[in-house]
C-alpha cells in the first residue's frame, strides 16, 4: 500500500489535548463515559500508521475491539485497508500494523515489539497482565503506553486504581496517571453539584449531566462512569479504603492528654485477637495488635499491655463470643473491660457508621494488609428485611474497628449517633478510674 493514502482524524477536545501535552512513556488515565477514549487513541494508533510503526490494541474482550474497529478505525481508514473479515485482528499499513489483541487468551498477547501499545477498558484487565504481556513488549522498543477506562465495579481498587492512585505519585517522570470526572460530582447528601475537571470533555453540558443522573435508576453504576469513583456493585461496604490505610504500622508515641479508646475482638480457635486503639478527637489509628492461636493467659496479658500503654485505658471487648468471660478475668488484673454485646439493632448500626467515616474520608488507618483485605472483601445484602453480612475474608478487624470508631463524630450538618459517647469519653480523666466505668456505661 502506497504511503500517500488518505486518512480523516477527529479534533481532539480540550480535556485530550492537555492529556496528550502531559504525556509520559505510561499513561493511565480513567476517563468518565464521553471523553472519547477509544476516538484518542485510535488517533495516536493512526498516526503510528502513517509514520511506518506498528501498534498493539489491547482488550479485556473481543467486543471492544470489534466496536474500536468497526465505529472508528473504519471511519478514518480507508475501506480497503479494513480487516476484510470479522476473526481478522490486524491494520496494515506502509509495512506497518495495528494489532488487536482480546487478553481472555493472555498467552496469545505476547508478541514482537512495537512502538505504541493501547490499553482499552483497562479497569477490566485482571491484575498481572500489565506486568506480563504488555510491559516487556514495549520495554523491547522504548515504546509508549497509553491505558483508558474506568474503575471496575467489581474490584474496584484492582491494578488500573493502584497504577494511578498509589504507584503513578512515584515515578511522576516516567508515569502520568489521571481521574477525569465530568463537571458535576455527587455530594454526601446524594445531591449532583458542578465541579471543576479541568480535563474533561467540557461538550457535555451540567445540564445534561443533571438529566442522566436524576433519571438513573442504579445512582452507583451512574457515578463510575461518570464521576469515575471506585465504587462497587457487588454490595461492598466501604470506600476509600486506599486513601484510609496510610499510616505506618506503628505505635507513636501517646500522649495522655487526648482522647483515645481501646476496642478489642476475641478470637476463636481458628479466628484472629484484634485490639484496636483509636484517636477519638482525629480518626488516627494509633494501635493495633492481632494474633492468633495463644492460650488465654497470652490474651489476657496482651489486654494488658494496651491498657497499661495508655495509662490504665478500659478496653471495649466484644462479649458476644469467645470474649463473654473477659470482663471477670480482666478485672482480677485491675483492667477494666466494657462488655460489647452484638445484635441485629446495634452491628448495622456501627458497620453503618464506620462506612461513613471511611467515605468522607476521617479515618487514617495502618498501612496493613489485613486491614486492606477485610474492608476490601466485606459485603452486605438484604434477605427478608434483615441486613445480612459476608466476607471471603476474616471480620475481626472490621468488628474491632467499628467498636473503636462509634465515638467519632461523622461530619455532616446532623448530629451524629457518636456524638453523646465522644461527649462522654472528653469528661473522662484517664487517671481516675474509679466510680467513672459504671457511671458511663
Amino acid at each position: 500500500m502506497a504511503k500517500n493514502v488518505s486518512v480523516t482524524l477527529p479534533s481532539w477536545h480540550d480535556g485530550q489535548k492537555m492529556v496528550w501535552e502531559n504525556r509520559r512513556k505510561r499513561n493511565f488515565i480513567c476517563a468518565h463515559r464521553g471523553w472519547w477514549k477509544t476516538t484518542f487513541c485510535m488517533t495516536l494508533c493512526v498516526e503510528q500508521l502513517l509514520k511506518g510503526n506498528s501498534s498493539r490494541w489491547y482488550a479485556p474482550t473481543m467486543r471492544p475491539i470489534r466496536d474500536a474497529i468497526d465505529e472508528h478505525f473504519k471511519k478514518a481508514l480507508p475501506e480497503s485497508l479494513a480487516p476484510e473479515h470479522k476473526t481478522e485482528q490486524t491494520i496494515k499499513m506502509n509495512g506497518a500494523a495495528v494489532s488487536f489483541y482480546s487478553l481472555e487468551a493472555d498467552e496469545h498477547s505476547r508478541g514482537p515489539q512495537s512502538t505504541l501499545a493501547i490499553g482499552d477498558e483497562w479497569g477490566l484487565v485482571k491484575d498481572g497482565i500489565y506486568e506480563s504481556v504488555v510491559d516487556p513488549v514495549l520495554m523491547k522498543s522504548d515504546g509508549d503506553g497509553w491505558f483508558f477506562g474506568t474503575y471496575n465495579d467489581h474490584d474496584p481498587f484492582n491494578h488500573f486504581w493502584q497504577m494511578i492512585n498509589t504507584v503513578a505519585p512515584t515515578r511522576p517522570d516516567y508515569i502520568q496517571a489521571h481521574t477525569i470526572p465530568v463537571c458535576a460530582r455527587v455530594n454526601d447528601q446524594g445531591e449532583l453539584e458542578p465541579f471543576d475537571s479541568p480535563f474533561c470533555n467540557a461538550n457535555i453540558t451540567y445540564e445534561q449531566l443533571e438529566n442522566s443522573y436524576y433519571t438513573a435508576f442504579n445512582k452507583t453504576r451512574w457515578r463510575i462512569e461518570w464521576t469515575c469513583e471506585a465504587l462497587s456493585l457487588d454490595g461492598a461496604v466501604f470506600t476509600n479504603i486506599y486513601e484510609a490505610c496510610v499510616l505506618p504500622q506503628k505505635t507513636p508515641n501517646i500522649d495522655q492528654s487526648k482522647h483515645y479508646i481501646l476496642a478489642a475482638d476475641i478470637g476463636k480457635v481458628n479466628d484472629y485477637t484484634v485490639i484496636i486503639g483509636m484517636d477519638v478527637e482525629t480518626g488516627v489509628m494509633v494501635y493495633m495488635d492481632r494474633f492468633t492461636d495463644c492460650s488465654w493467659e497470652q490474651i489476657y496479658s496482651r489486654l494488658r499491655k494496651a491498657s497499661a500503654t495508655f495509662g490504665g485505658l478500659p478496653i471495649k471487648v466484644d462479649a458476644t463470643g469467645a470474649g463473654s468471660h473477659i470482663y471477670e478475668a480482666m478485672m482480677q488484673y485491675g483492667v477494666h473491660i466494657i462488655e460489647h454485646k452484638w445484635n441485629v439493632v446495634n452491628k448495622p448500626k456501627l458497620i453503618d457508621h464506620l462506612a461513613s467515616l471511611l467515605e468522607r474520608k476521617q479515618l487514617k488507618l495502618w498501612q496493613s494488609p489485613a486491614i486492606i483485605n477485610e474492608l476490601k472483601a466485606f459485603n452486605q445484602s438484604t434477605v427478608a428485611g434483615r441486613v445480612k453480612y459476608t466476607t471471603a475474608e476474616h471480620d475481626d478487624v472490621i468488628m474491632t474497628l467499628a467498636m473503636a470508631a462509634e465515638p467519632i463524630q461523622v461530619k455532616s450538618g446532623d448530629k451524629d449517633q457518636g456524638t453523646d459517647l465522644l461527649d462522654k469519653l472528653i469528661g473522662y480523666n484517664q487517671k481516675a478510674k474509679g466510680d467513672w466505668l459504671e457511671q458511663l456505661w
